[in-house]
């Protein structure tokens, strides 16, 4: 490719070719472990030093209020409408969840949501379990200005809503899979290389040796087309109620 001195390596076996834009869901996803691998070519890199990790950190949590703002009071004469049209709901995101250069929760989606947190202390199990949406709905779909594909958020453990865990758990778990020749060369030249470059800043992340050749073997995955942008920013309105436009920073 002109303008990138980089080649790219893709594994000769098990390659999976994904439709050109499907609305993925995390059980539509291969393990990292069966899909191709796209891996640029090695070269000298300095591993980190071994630092240690901080510890666990303890559980934070504020009640959920369902409740919604009280409607102004209407005028004793005013008639109720005799239209049968019934408009689409008003649906308001999790405060966890909603859009702001200031998000409620700390979370990396290149990082699993157990490290998710907020005000440095982890998000409990009870919050978690708090619907992703007032009122709740049975399925999200989030857009991205920077990914080519849309990502449907169904519910989990036989619930009929989605929950904030729900949404934290199917993100990572989709953008964790690895990306597919398809994906790949669908990018232009200097997309590809921004790529590769979030790819080498996520395995250079690591302090332990293990963690860090671990990583860099895995190979480039789907949460590197973000380009370095996996700061969790939460989720904007769109004009359709169960359509999100996923922020990133």
């Amino acid at each position: 490719m002109p303008g990138l001195w980089k080649k790219v390596r893709f594994s000769k076996t098990n390659t999976v070719v994904s439709p050109p834009t499907p609305a993925l869901t995390a059980g539509s996803l291969s393990p990292a472990s069966s899909a191709a691998l796209i891996t640029p070519p090695d070269y000298p890199v300095p591993l980190p030093s071994t630092a240690s990790r901080p510890g666990p950190m303890p559980y934070y949590y504020q009640p959920f209020s369902s409740s919604t703002p009280s409607s102004s009071k209407k005028s004793s004469s005013t008639r109720p409408s005799r239209s049968h049209t019934i408009s689409a709901p008003t649906v308001r995101a999790h405060r966890y969840l909603e859009a702001s250069s200031r998000p409620a929760i700390h979370f990396d989606l290149q990082d699993h949501p157990s490290t998710a947190s907020r005000h440095q202390h982890h998000l409990s199990p009870d919050a978690l379990d708090e619907p992703a949406t007032t009122p709740p709905l049975k399925s999200l779909t989030l857009k991205s200005e920077i990914l080519p594909w849309h990502i449907r958020i169904l519910p989990s453990h036989r619930r009929s809503y989605v929950t904030v865990g729900d949404v934290l758990d199917q993100l990572y778990s989709t953008l964790r899979s690895n990306l597919t020749q398809m994906d790949y060369d669908a990018l232009h030249s200097s997309e590809k290389a921004a790529a590769i470059r979030a790819y080498e800043q996520r395995y250079r992340r690591f302090r332990s040796r293990s963690e860090y050749s671990r990583e860099k073997a895995g190979g480039m995955k789907r949460v590197d087309l973000l380009m370095g942008h996996t700061r969790f920013m939460g989720l904007s309105r769109t004009k359709a109620y169960d359509v999100w436009i996923l922020n990133t920073g």
